[in-house]
C-alpha cells in the first residue's frame, strides 16, 4: 500500500507538470520568475538532503527527483519563451531572504536533517511571491495543476505514515510544509482570486 501511494504521488506530480506545460503553452498562466527559480534551486538540493532524511529510500525520493524535473522544464520553457510575470519589491525581498536562508543551508549547520529543514522553509517562502501576484491580479494562474500537486504530498504523507519509523517525523516535513501548505495555499489564493473575479 505505502509503495502504491508513493506511485499514485508520482503520477499525480506527473500530471501537475504536464497540466502546468499546457496552460503556459495556451497562455492560461503566467508564472512568478522567483517561485519558480527558487524552487528549481531548492528541488535540486531536496533532492540530495531528503534522499537522506527518508535513509535512501528510492520510491520516497522520485517525488523529489520529479519535482526538480518538473520545475526544470517548466522554468526553462517560461524563461525561453518570456512567459514569467514582471518582478516586484515582494520578489525581490523574497528571493533576498531565500538567498539568506540558502546561505544558512549551505553552511551546513546541524546536518542533514537541519539542512533540509531550512530548505522547506526556503521552498514554502517560494510560494509567496506567486501568492501574492495571483492575489493582487499581477499573475494568472488555474487550480487544477496546484490540486494535483496537493494532493501528491497528501499521498506522500499517507505512504510515509503507513512506513512509520523512528525519526519518520522529519520525512513528513518536506510533504507537509512545502508540498501542501506550500501548493495548498497557492491553490486558496487562486480560487479566491478567481471567486472575486465572478
Amino acid at each position: 500500500m505505502r509503495d502504491m501511494l508513493l506511485v499514485v504521488a508520482c503520477m499525480l506530480l506527473t500530471a501537475t507538470i504536464v497540466l502546468y506545460m499546457r496552460n503556459i503553452i495556451a497562455k492560461g498562466v503566467t508564472p512568478n520568475p522567483v517561485t519558480f527559480f527558487i524552487r528549481l534551486v531548492v528541488s535540486i538540493f531536496n533532492c540530495f538532503s531528503y534522499f537522506e532524511v527518508v535513509h535512501r529510500d528510492n520510491l520516497k525520493t522520485s517525488v523529489t527527483v520529479i519535482s526538480a524535473i518538473g520545475l526544470l522544464v517548466i522554468f526553462s520553457y517560461a524563461a525561453a519563451k518570456g512567459k514569467f510575470t514582471k518582478l516586484n519589491w515582494v520578489d525581490i525581498i523574497c528571493a533576498i531572504a531565500a538567498s539568506i536562508i540558502g546561505i544558512l543551508w549551505r553552511l551546513g549547520i546541524g546536518g542533514d536533517i537541519v539542512a533540509n529543514l531550512l530548505l522547506q522553509g526556503v521552498m514554502l517562502l517560494a510560494f509567496w511571491p506567486s501568492i501574492d501576484g495571483v492575489l493582487a491580479g499581477r499573475s494568472k494562474e488555474k487550480p487544477l495543476p496546484w490540486v494535483c500537486a496537493t494532493l501528491c504530498y497528501v499521498a506522500m504523507v499517507l505512504a510515509i505514515l503507513m512506513d512509520w519509523k523512528t525519526g519518520s517525523a522529519y520525512q513528513l516535513v518536506h510533504p507537509i510544509v512545502s508540498g501542501i501548505f506550500g501548493n495548498g495555499a497557492l491553490t486558496a489564493a487562486v480560487l479566491w482570486s478567481n471567486r472575486k473575479k465572478d
